[in-house]
């Protein structure tokens, strides 16, 4: 069996990975029956995106800055917009 195909994928694989960058994103916070219109107020801040954790229950983001200033530069609106738990996550 030619084992080179398969260390190439490795090697891609983990090259992809390592040249992965991180960027931020802010937790608005967990929310039950959580709508899109429900966070039309902080639309224009970023893209906003949600985990589902249970039936009803959301956990709501919004970001995917590139750098943690801008990050920063959001999370001050966001809370203002009251928000106040929100939090900056690194990913």
């Amino acid at each position: 069996m030619n084992k080179l195909p398969f260390l190439l994928m490795l090697w891609l694989c983990c090259t992809t990975v390592l040249s992965a960058q991180n960027f931020y994103t802010i937790q608005l916070g967990t929310f039950l029956d959580a709508q899109r219109e429900d966070f039309s107020a902080i639309q224009p801040l970023g893209f906003i995106h949600a985990d589902k954790t249970g039936t009803n229950l959301y956990v709501i983001y919004v970001g995917g800055y590139s750098n943690r200033a801008t990050a920063e530069k959001a999370w001050e609106q966001v809370r203002n917009k009251g928000y106040v738990n929100a939090f900056i996550q690194e990913r």
